[in-house]
């Protein structure tokens, strides 16, 4: 089968959010049997994105025009992502068109759903750190000063931990807000950003977070490959799709390196090591290899992969909520030592 598609995406694509939406509305006209044309025109006067929708009324002038459903969207155009158009063509020569979209309607579905729960774990926990954060820096802006104030007009020595807390409050009520920041920002980031090869690795760093990310992103490898593979498209066609759907991470550089080895007669597993893969996958493409069977080892690869973000994401869960607790309660104890230690120094004097 010839993919006449790998050229650059221009400029003005729809978004990943489209293109799933697309797919899930061309799954149901495949599924249906009735005419594409009047099907897409249809759905044009219904999506709410108006690129969507020029999209669509695009791919039906074509079809209208007598061109096949392949050669429209493989028109640049049509502002098809390249991975979209790969999946569109792989699915039409198989004879399997509804199942491949639907396949990758179930990715986006799963990858959506994964990105609102790592969301909903820090969103609490980031109120919480900005309550405490606005509050620090209203007080050290308003009360903490007129506080050392009058202890000192009472002639109260401050004990260092009060002359530290006055001195430094608002700076860590801004401390605190940038914590609560970054535990918005850095989990949405990681989740929703193709953040390039260097900062993933980086990001790869970061204690259970960074594996949640890492195995995501290997259970979309393995899902495209397992869906390419079984709509018939040659391995390293599937390799170079799947490099482009994951442009802006690590995976698309190792893919486009096992595509070539694969491409001058490397066995697909040893391609795969000498890329930089996990173990773990090299070892279940290599069953796949020996059985002919890899569409159904990249299967098995993105369930064990699944699985593995699963219980990360549920150890992402009991870890953060109890460490923004600690933290506050923490925070909260040093603040009321450091405030009432004075009134101790204060009843002191005054008594003797």
């Amino acid at each position: 089968m010839t993919l006449p598609l790998l050229y650059p995406e221009p400029l003005a694509s729809i978004t990943p959010a489209e293109s799933a939406e697309l797919a899930a509305r061309l799954q149901v006209l495949a599924k249906s049997g009735l005419p594409l044309e009047g099907g897409l025109r249809a759905l044009a006067e219904e999506v709410r994105s108006g690129r969507l929708a020029g999209v669509l009324c695009c791919l039906a002038e074509r079809l209208e025009d007598g061109e096949p459903l392949e050669a429209a969207i493989a028109a640049a155009d049509c502002r098809l992502p390249v991975v979209l158009r790969g999946l569109i063509v792989a699915g039409i020569h198989s004879g399997r068109l509804p199942e491949v979209l639907e396949q990758f309607t179930a990715m986006d579905c799963r990858r959506q759903e994964l990105r609102r729960r790592i969301a909903m774990t820090f969103a609490y926990p980031a109120l919480l750190l900005g309550i405490i954060a606005l509050m620090l820096i209203l007080f050290g802006t308003f009360v903490t000063a007129e506080f050392g104030k009058i202890f000192r007009d009472f002639g109260t020595p401050l004990p260092a931990i009060t002359e530290l807390y006055i001195k430094y409050s608002a700076v860590a009520g801004w401390t605190v807000f940038a914590l609560a920041a970054a535990a918005v920002l850095v989990p949405l980031a990681a989740a929703f950003l193709r953040l390039g090869s260097w900062l993933g690795r980086v990001l790869s760093f970061i204690p259970v977070l960074g594996p949640i990310v890492r195995h995501e992103r290997y259970v979309q490898f393995a899902r495209l490959m397992a869906t390419l593979l079984e709509a018939q498209v040659p391995l390293p066609h599937a390799l170079n799709l799947t490099a482009m759907a994951m442009q802006g991470t690590m995976l698309a550089g190792q893919c486009a390196a096992t595509s070539a080895a694969v491409g001058v007669g490397i066995p697909v597993d040893e391609a795969l090591f000498n890329a930089g893969f996990l173990d773990s996958l090299t070892c279940f493409v290599s069953w796949g290899q020996s059985n002919n069977s890899l569409a159904d080892a990249f299967t098995a690869a993105a369930e064990c992969f699944d699985a593995r973000t699963s219980s990360q994401t549920a150890l992402l869960n009991l870890i953060v909520l109890p460490l923004a607790y600690l933290f506050i309660i923490t925070f909260v104890g040093f603040s009321v030592l450091a405030l009432f230690m004075p009134f101790l120094s204060l009843i002191t004097t005054l008594s003797g």
